[in-house]
């Protein structure tokens, strides 16, 4: 299995604050987008974030998946499209 970064930005708000306002918009992603166990890693774990931070997460990416796989990059960008831009 294949673990996989992904970076959020452009966010007005905390990313934990965004985090928890949309944690089922973020599951739901990542199972449409064909990833498990998405973690949070980076100043949200440790709840240091700003406002100018961004969103790490980590999954797992299912076993055959490779990294030009066009669906994983669009995650990042489907979820931030659903949250509030600079």
């Amino acid at each position: 299995m294949m673990q996989l970064s992904f970076r959020i930005l452009l966010m007005t708000m905390r990313p934990s604050v965004a985090l928890h306002a949309r944690r089922y918009a973020v599951l739901a992603a990542a199972q449409r987008f064909g990833v498990s166990n998405p973690r949070v890693f980076g100043s949200v774990l440790r709840g240091t974030d700003t406002e100018g931070s961004d969103l790490d997460l980590l999954v797992d990416a299912k076993p055959g998946t490779t990294l030009f796989d066009s669906r994983l990059r669009r995650m990042p960008e489907s979820l931030q499209r659903g949250c509030p831009r600079r």
